[in-house]
C-alpha cells in the first residue's frame, strides 16, 4: 500500500513552500493528490516555480512575473511601431548586407589597393598605412549603412 504524504511534506520534498503548493492547487489541471511525480510534471509543464533562474514561491509572484513579461513584450512592440527599434529580421538583413559589403572591401584592399601602397615600406610605415586603410574601411562601413537605408526604405 502506498503511503500518503502531507502537503507540507510534499512541498518540502519538491523544494517549494507549502504556500506555493496551496496557490498552485487552484490552477486548472493541478493534481488533486500530493503525489511528487505528478506535481513535478505539472510544475514543469506550467512553467511554475522558476523565472529567469529565480524561484517564484507564490501564485502572486507568478502573476507578477507574467505581467512583467507581457509589459516587456508590449514595450518591444511599441518600439518597433514608433521606429525606435528594428525587428530582428531587419537587423539580420542589415548585418548580412554589412558583412558582405565589408568582406568585399577587405578583399579589394588586400588584392589591389594595399600591395602597391605597401611595396618596399619598412614595418613601421606599413603599420601606419594599414591603420589609415582600417580607418577608411570604417568610413566605408558607415557609408554602407546609408546606402542600405536608401536601398531598403522599408527596413
Amino acid at each position: 500500500m502506498k503511503k500518503t504524504i502531507t502537503w507540507s511534506a510534499l512541498a518540502e520534498k519538491l523544494g517549494y513552500t507549502a504556500r506555493s503548493l496551496r496557490a498552485w492547487r487552484q490552477v486548472k489541471g493541478a493534481p488533486r493528490k500530493p503525489v511528487a511525480a505528478e506535481w513535478l510534471a505539472f510544475i514543469e509543464a506550467r512553467g511554475l516555480g522558476l523565472s529567469g533562474g529565480k524561484r517564484l514561491d507564490t501564485l502572486r509572484d507568478c502573476r507578477i512575473e507574467e505581467v512583467k513579461l507581457k509589459c516587456e513584450k508590449l514595450r518591444r512592440e511599441l518600439a518597433l511601431a514608433s521606429n525606435t527599434a528594428i525587428s530582428r529580421s531587419d537587423f539580420d538583413t542589415l548585418l548580412g548586407f554589412l558583412a558582405r559589403d565589408t568582406r568585399n572591401a577587405i578583399y579589394a584592399g588586400v588584392d589591389s589597393t594595399l600591395p602597391p601602397l605597401l611595396d618596399g615600406l619598412p614595418a613601421s610605415e606599413i603599420r601606419a598605412k594599414l591603420r589609415e586603410w582600417a580607418d577608411a574601411l570604417m568610413d566605408h562601413m558607415a557609408d554602407s549603412i546609408t546606402r542600405f537605408e536608401a536601398e531598403h526604405p522599408e527596413a
